[in-house]
């Protein structure tokens, strides 16, 4: 099952392993997902989606790199209280 992280990312399991995916416009009108790498544990997906992310917001004071962290770990870690993750 996939969950969606703030309409930009989504995360899946595969057998052990989470893979974290990029939502990019689809041809359909829906998202098409590319994987932007395969995880062994939360810790690491979490840390890099939250490397990711900041980068593509630009980010430019501490306060509001702090805030966007903690809303980003908070979402995933929402997404990891589901059943399917």
């Amino acid at each position: 099952m996939r969950q969606d992280i703030d309409g930009r990312y989504a995360i899946t399991r595969y057998k052990d392993d989470y893979v974290l995916y990029t939502m990019c416009p689809g041809d359909n009108g829906g998202p098409r997902l590319a994987v932007l790498a395969i995880y062994q544990t939360r810790v690491e997906l979490v840390s890099d989606l939250i490397n990711h992310a900041t980068r593509r917001a630009g980010l430019m004071d501490i306060p509001a790199l702090i805030a966007e962290m903690q809303r980003l770990a908070e979402l995933c870690q929402r997404a990891f209280n589901l059943p399917a993750l």
